[in-house]
């Protein structure tokens, strides 16, 4: 087995032990590790980055020792805001690295969208109604 697949084959033992993580750019790898670790022994933690700029994309990843862990970890922190002023994060089982339609969100591809608002609209309005 080559070392690619070594670890791609890693990320998914146990099944369902990977967590996606969509959240505020401004979570660190250090907030995530203090919410997430009474939930088990977490293994791995990736918070991607623009290749570039190096900032966050606001997309995580939270390795676990146990399926059960990343489950219960899951049910408790969907929703929860990890910082002051930051919104609440959504959690996800990861899909497996090794099904077919796996993306890397890094090489991932992102569409700029274009819209027609009203001159009265206010950032918060803009924000209101894109959330």
């Amino acid at each position: 087995m080559d070392e690619s697949n070594r670890a791609s084959s890693y990320l998914d033992e146990p099944p369902n032990s990977r967590l996606f993580l969509v959240t505020s750019k401004s979570i660190t790898e250090e907030i995530i590790r203090e919410h997430f670790a009474d939930f088990g022994d977490i293994q791995d933690i990736w918070v991607v980055k623009d290749k570039q700029t190096k900032e966050s994309k606001g997309v995580s990843f939270v390795k676990f020792a146990k399926s059960s862990q990343a489950c219960t970890a899951m049910e408790e922190m969907h929703g929860r805001c990890l910082a002051e002023g930051t919104k609440p994060i959504k959690v996800f089982i990861a899909q497996s690295r090794s099904s077919g339609s796996h993306r890397d969100v890094e090489d991932e591809e992102l569409t700029r969208i274009f819209v027609m608002i009203p001159k009265s609209f206010t950032e918060d309005d803009l924000k209101e109604t894109f959330k």
